[in-house]
């Protein structure tokens, strides 16, 4: 299996399913593979043949074949494994060019020599059907024949190539494993491995004669097997200075791939007793040969690797028979006639095994040594043990990281292995913290990426380790070296596995295998006392307090952090604060959370800061909800200064707000891991002091001072119900909200969509807006200014809009200096700023309409300009560029008598400033969009810059910092 990086994120639930041993007498079919296969590195295809001898063992009348055409999984982008590269957030496929994605066709299938019709799969492209001209009786064979042409992909999954270099695996007809539960059919995906038959190959590979290639099975042809033990350097082409500067100017690479032989070679391989037929070739590799001693056999050790990479490969050939020496050790001898290691350009810290060969790679050389050692050992648990990885993917992949792990422990230090141990321990806890596990014994296609992480490498190295501790490890030894004996070149399920370690070691082992089928969550922590039961059960347990710095990371088991550090804040009032940020988020995350951030402001010389507490519930499995959070924001800052007056001591006074914002959310379960809709609500009350200050001239002066007046509380009830699909194309959100505020009763509905162009995250922003505001008094002049504040606004709000104060603003004075500039992205959401003096667009003066205190709507685009087409692509930082336009009605257009215009809009550019600054330049607007640059009463020559530009901060983007403020 592929090695990914062990990351932490927040995910799903699922239920798992149960391993089923097969009862009566033990039958398995037999599936033998004689291929020709002829490579063009022009056209990147194969033109190849393939008889098939099929032996049914199985009691049953099989009347037609299932059969993987695997290569079709890269056929477009309605395919199982495009859908669920889509799922895990990776779009590179779905956007792919038609000359890059591959599929298998051509084929002409005959069954003993009778043509045989073919049937498409229902649903999957890259399954089709043999229907048999006649049955194949049980105890009886047949034999299928049949061409095939491969146009081989770009690397986007295990199969392709990049440039010159080929992975060739899962590239031929295959068929489909037939077992006591039936037929096993199944599209080829990413995340979910195989269940393979049995048989022998012969195979015969036509191609360039100075390709250097590396296959499954034993190579016959002796001279290219010298040859090979030749290639100790490899092979590749310096470019002379002049050309490389060239080539470096027009497309950033330097091509190293020698031209390919007019002659060619034909290369041919036996493999007995496999699961699978793998070849990579590339002009370029390297080559190591040795031997190892395995029992009284001697094993044909290889490696292959670019020599780009000959740093890191320096000791690989050590780390090869070093692994099969362990692994033969603790299990069983390799009974294999050789092994080849080999180097993938297509990406590194990565892996990938089949019989025989691995193609791999690493960023150091004791990485490379635990990815070798890993992949060699799939050699055990995936080729002669050989599980329904789809089904069980735990089976393989869990016992050979027992081993991998077990390996490494011996040639590596504790210290030099505490990244890896810690990434795993976050991915756990984290799952964990969320309430996402799911059971180990849940199948691929159930579970999300990072479930499938810990339940197929992390979760089983401990089930193991206990089972270890609970029978001791002489009979642990026992019950694997017998579990290797008794299964190998054979398909175990759990089942099988738990009746022989019962058999083994004469325990009841029912209780220790249940777990394997439970979501091993904070319910189930009285099962033992064992420490590592209740890591694997998630036990968030009592731990000592102790102080760090920044963030810790490392023994969170063991103690609960209150994570210290530097906080820094700058508005225009407080100027910079200086302060502490207080906080206890780690993982695995505690029930009770807090961040303080306590700063004293230079400007003000007050104290200000903001803080968040709150409380989780992780309901149980009969529960609608995944997740219950009782949360508390507190806020004190500055929001606006006296201007040019002071008081009656000469200081300058400012007004402060505080915020209490209590608030109770709900989040509910996924469908399943692996949809994509979320949904929850949010109940909040704001709770706003606001201080004012007082204008007033003493008696017998001339002067006016300013002094603290009263403060004024308003008290916000806020709910939104939000529906939010985070697909990785074409992501949308709905949220709904009703907020009682002042004498006003605001209902809304916001909708955004995102529609992708490529996979670098481009494309086009839509977002829709309706709202409704009900007066709770009558609504007359007094009461439409007293509650202007809380209306809805065309124009952009400024800070005066934000009375939840829930947005950071640089000036909450509302200047017409740049920093005065910041608008909110909300109600109609338009880019334009009115100025005071300005004139608010789409007022109808004559009909005394100025406010839009009854319902509005809008639509807001905004479209990325593509890198070719943006001429601030040249720059050496990337600054997208964008296109927006704003559209909006209200009701005051549509009253009897109005000449307003019944839309309004307004359409300019945007550039994007690390991230989460949005500056907006409006370049067309409706004529009701008062020209700024009139309004310059001073005379002065207009600031077309200061007076259009806009900008907007995107919290969402410092979700992790302002989620404190929200």
């Amino acid at each position: 299996m592929k090695l990914f990086s062990y990351i932490y994120l927040f995910l799903f639930l699922f239920i798992g399913n149960t391993g089923l041993a097969q009862t009566g007498k033990y039958w398995q079919q037999q599936v033998n593979y004689d291929i020709h296969a002829t490579l063009n590195d022009k056209d990147h295809t194969l033109n190849g043949f393939v008889k098939i001898e099929y032996i049914n063992n199985s009691p049953d009348t099989l009347r037609y074949l299932w059969l993987h055409v695997w290569p079709n999984a890269y056929k477009n982008d309605k395919t199982a494994f495009s859908e669920q590269m889509l799922l895990s957030g990776n779009s590179k496929f779905y956007f792919s060019d038609e000359d890059e994605r591959g599929y298998l066709n051509r084929l002409d299938v005959r069954v003993n020599k009778t043509a045989a019709n073919i049937e498409d799969h229902p649903v999957h492209s890259d399954i089709v059907r043999i229907v048999l001209p006649e049955p194949i009786l049980p105890k009886s064979k047949a034999e299928i024949e049949t061409p095939f042409f491969v146009q081989i992909p770009k690397a986007f999954s295990r199969m392709g190539h990049v440039d010159q270099h080929y992975v060739l695996t899962q590239w031929y007809p295959k068929i489909a494993v037939y077992d006591v539960n039936g037929w096993h059919e199944m599209p080829y995906l990413e995340l979910g491995e195989y269940y393979n038959n049995f048989g022998n190959y012969k195979v015969s590979i036509t191609l360039p004669e100075n390709y250097v290639v590396a296959a499954t099975g034993s190579l016959k042809n002796t001279e290219e097997k010298e040859w090979l033990k030749k290639q100790t350097k490899g092979n590749i082409v310096t470019q002379p200075k002049a050309v490389k500067k060239e080539i470096l100017v027009k497309s950033k690479k330097i091509p190293d791939i020698p031209a390919s032989s007019a002659q060619t070679k034909t290369l041919e391989y036996n493999a007995e007793n496999v699961t699978d037929f793998a070849w990579m070739a590339d002009k370029r590799f390297a080559v190591k040969y040795d031997t190892a001693v395995i029992g009284n056999k001697t094993i044909d050790v290889w490696n292959f690797y670019l020599p780009k990479d000959s740093a890191v490969w320096k000791n690989s050939m050590l780390f090869s028979k070093r692994a099969l020496h362990f692994y033969s050790k603790e299990i069983g001898n390799y009974p294999f006639p050789q092994v080849s290691v080999v180097g993938d350009a297509f990406s590194q810290s990565s892996g990938m095994e089949y019989p025989m060969i691995t193609n791999l790679n690493a960023a150091d050389s004791m990485e490379l040594d635990i990815v070798i050692t890993h992949e060699i050992g799939h050699n055990w648990f995936q080729g002669v043990i050989a599980n329904d990885e789809r089904t069980y993917p735990w089976m393989d992949e869990g016992f050979n990281a027992y081993f991998e792990n077990k390996y490494a422990r011996i040639y590596y230090s504790a210290k030099e292995l505490e990244l890896m141990d810690l990434g795993k321990k976050l991915l756990h806890y984290s799952i964990l913290s969320e309430n996402k596990d799911l059971p180990v014994n849940t199948v691929s296609v159930n579970q999300d990426i990072y479930n499938f992480l810990n339940n197929t490498y992390s979760k089983p190295v401990t089930w193991l380790q206990l089972l270890n501790n609970k029978i001791g490890d002489s009979a642990f030894t026992r019950v694997i070296k017998t579990y290797y004996n008794t299964w190998q070149f054979k398909h175990p399920a759990p089942e099988d596995f738990k009746q022989l370690a019962e058999s083994v070691t004469n325990k009841d082992l029912t209780a220790h295998f249940a777990i394997l089928n439970d979501t091993l969550n904070l319910q189930h922590q009285t099962i033992s006392d064992n420490a590592d039961y209740r890591y694997m059960l998630g036990v968030n347990e009592k731990r000592p307090v102790k102080a760090a710095a920044f963030l810790k990371l490392k023994d969170t088991d063991k103690y609960r952090y209150i994570n210290i550090a530097p906080a820094i804040g700058f508005n225009n009032y407080d100027k910079f604060q200086v302060g502490l940020l207080l906080h206890n988020n780690t993982v695995p995350a505690s029930k009770f959370s807090y961040i303080l951030a306590p700063m004293f402001a230079t400007g003000t010389k007050q104290l200000n800061g903001i803080g968040r507490l709150s409380y989780n519930w992780l309901p149980q499995s009969a529960s609608k909800f995944q997740k219950i959070e009782a949360s508390l924001v507190l806020s004190k800052f500055t929001f606006t200064a006296s201007g040019t007056l002071k008081n009656e001591a000469g200081e300058k006074m400012y007004n402060h707000f505080t915020k209490i914002a209590p608030g109770l959310s709900f989040y509910w379960k996924k469908k399943n891991a692996i949809a994509t809709i979320e949904k929850s609500l949010h109940f909040k009350t704001y709770i706003i002091s606001e201080q004012q200050l007082e204008y007033y001239q003493p008696d017998g002066t001339d002067e006016y001072f300013v002094r603290r007046g009263s403060t004024h509380t308003n008290i916000i009830p806020q709910v939104n119900y939000v529906i939010n699909n985070e697909r990785t194309v074409n992501p949308w959100k709905v949220n709904a909200q009703l907020q009682y505020v002042g004498d006003l009763v605001k209902a809304q509905v916001e909708g955004n969509y995102f529609l992708n162009y490529n996979s670098k995250g481009q494309g086009l922003s839509a977002r829709l807006f309706a709202g409704k505001i009900m007066y709770t008094t009558s609504r007359n002049d007094a009461s439409r200014a007293r509650n202007s504040r809380y209306h809805f606004f065309i124009y952009g709000p400024n800070i005066n809009q934000d009375y939840t104060y829930s947005n950071a603003f640089m000036d909450r004075n509302a200047n017409t200096n740049i920093m005065g500039r910041q608008i909110l992205e909300r109600d109609a959401a338009f880019k334009y700023r009115t100025d005071y003096g300005g004139g608010n667009p789409g007022i109808d003066f004559k009909n005394r309409e100025f406010y839009f205190d009854n319902w509005m709507a809008s639509t807001n685009f905004l479209l990325d300009v593509p890198n070719k087409l943006n001429p601030l692509a040249i720059l050496p930082v990337k600054i997208p560029l964008r296109v927006f336009a704003d559209i909006a009605t209200s009701h005051i257009p549509w009253k009897a008598g109005s000449e307003e215009s019944k839309f309004l809009y307004s359409f300019g550019l945007n550039v994007t400033l690390f991230k989460c600054i949005n500056l907006y330049y409006p370049l067309v607007d409706s004529k009701e969009f008062k020209d700024p640059i009139k309004n310059n009463a001073a005379g002065l020559p207009p600031n077309w810059v200061q007076k259009r530009l806009t900008f907007s901060i995107n919290t969402d983007k410092l979700q992790s910092i302002f989620k404190l403020i929200k």
